[in-house]
């Protein structure tokens, strides 16, 4: 490639001015040296000029392949202008970005970059290791790759010096998706460098709600995100995948969904399919016009504590306390606070909770609903004779989300999510009453269905009345009358 400036005059330039002087032409440059032909989706891609791209995708989609291109084609830029780089992969384990390094190593050893710069010809890897997944490369320039882990809250994996650019591998699986991006975005502002990153993977087993709000934002247009852009892959973009493949009889419809054509899909599909996360987790503003109530979960180990105002037909949950520990002391500052700061002293109508440490596994007191009593007089525990069964609590929720009649604010994150991840409550194929017990799904939904049922006792069917043995034809019919 002959450049179109001395290096005496590219000094003068930054690292990013440069890369996005040049880039387009260096990534042309690179395909045509590793024999590459991108394909249309792929290409549209791999030339997107927006620091935060974020891709969705199907299994064998050429994620990871068009992560390691354009790490092969910064290297390039590195070498050609003789800056240094520092790029990290991270994956949920050091072993996740595997993907990466091994297609960015065949890039290496197929147009090696030391025949073409000097400063490349000293290198350093541990790349292979069997003892050691956190692998690394690292040129004379200063030049390195390093590995990052994002397999512990602390995130301490990939914290450390400013990088240019982070490829984040495989963040649909990523445990702690959150504290993963909340460390590695500041080290991705130093002035002068490059500051990319590319956040890809496969949907997971279940909503990684981060991976989704991240991939949403990025579809909403140059307009309204112009530094953040979302592209999904699926086997129909990728024109050297066997469309006609056996394997794919294999599949699940869930597992078709989300592996082969890159949608969510919690594990056993989802429960309230009709919730439309972007058009009813928005931000909702306490109206002190109106009354509103309390929904309390003390679960078996935290409190959680859903608000919710009705507003005509529908009910708009305005602020969520998701309790730090057992003590109801604590719970009962933390609703004073909440009705003094954000409903200005107004009072609850009521507030439903259910009855605290009746499980033998709770941790919670079985007196704290009388601590709550003490300082609520209008407080009221629910019984199981009002709850009737956990598929008339289901029935609700799908006719309210159906209707439209529900609205979240986005603080409210562990209602939120408890809706997008809610599953059939399946076990060796016979579908149960009410949703799949997972951590964080039973408590927000409990405390929700706790304050509407004293709200109105008239909202859940059978108010009670005892939960009559159904057959199968007669549930779908009882589902079809409440529907409507």
């Amino acid at each position: 490639m002959a450049k179109d400036m001395n290096l005496t005059e590219s000094k003068q330039y930054t690292k990013k001015e440069l890369w996005l002087k040049y880039r387009s032409k260096i990534i042309k440059d690179c395909c045509h040296l590793l024999d590459i032909e991108l394909f249309d989706k792929q290409a549209e891609i791999v030339f997107d000029e927006t620091p935060i791209i974020i891709i969705r995708a199907g299994r064998r989609a050429s994620k990871s392949y068009s992560l390691a291109l354009y790490v092969y084609a910064l290297l390039f830029f590195g070498g050609l202008f003789e800056r240094e780089l520092q790029i990290i992969f991270v994956g949920p384990s050091y072993y996740d970005t595997r993907f990466i390094w091994r297609r960015l190593f065949f890039f290496l050893k197929y147009a090696p970059l030391d025949e073409l710069f000097d400063c490349y010809k000293e290198v350093k890897t541990n790349w292979g290791s069997k003892s050691s997944y956190k692998w690394y490369l690292s040129f004379s320039n200063g030049t390195e790759i390093n590995t990052g882990s994002a397999d512990t809250p602390d995130t301490k994996g990939v914290r450390g010096d400013g990088y240019d650019f982070a490829g984040l591998e495989e963040y649909g699986l990523a445990a702690y998706p959150e504290e993963l991006t909340d460390a590695i975005a500041p080290a991705i502002t130093d002035e002068g460098n490059i500051n990319e990153i590319w956040i890809i993977g496969t949907p997971s087993l279940g909503i990684n709600e981060a991976f989704s709000n991240h991939f949403d934002e990025g579809q909403d247009g140059p307009d309204k995100l112009p530094d953040k852009r979302s592209y999904k892959l699926h086997k129909e973009d990728n024109p050297y995948r066997d469309k006609e493949s056996p394997m794919d009889s294999l599949l699940s419809e869930d597992g078709r969904a989300r592996e082969v054509w890159g949608d969510d899909i919690p594990r056993g599909g989802r429960l309230f399919p009709e919730f439309k996360y972007k058009a009813q987790v928005v931000e909702q503003i306490y109206n002190p016009e109106l009354p509103y109530f309390i929904g309390v979960d003390f679960g078996r180990n935290k409190p959680v504590v859903e608000f919710i105002q009705p507003d005509g037909d529908d009910y708009r949950v305005f602020k969520e306390i998701s309790c730090k520990d057992i003590l109801v002391d604590n719970l009962v500052k933390e609703i004073e606070l909440v009705v003094e700061v954000v409903c200005g002293g107004n009072q609850p109508t009521i507030i439903g909770s259910d009855k605290a440490g009746k499980a033998k596994s709770d941790l919670v007191s079985w007196t704290s609903f009388s601590v709550l009593k003490k300082a609520f007089p209008q407080a009221t525990f629910t019984t199981h004779q009002q709850l009737v069964s956990k598929d008339n609590q289901t029935n609700l929720y799908r006719k309210l989300t159906m209707q439209n009649r529900i609205f979240i604010d986005p603080s409210c994150k562990k209602l939120a999510t408890a809706f997008v991840k809610a599953t059939p409550n399946t076990k060796g194929g016979v579908v149960n009453p009410g949703w799949l017990k997972r951590e964080g799904i039973d408590d927000p939904l409990d405390a929700l269905i706790y304050g509407l049922i004293n709200h109105n006792p008239g909202l859940i069917l059978g108010y009670f009345e005892p939960t009559p043995v159904l057959t199968e034809a007669q549930r779908r019919q009882k589902e079809r009358e409440f529907f409507g």
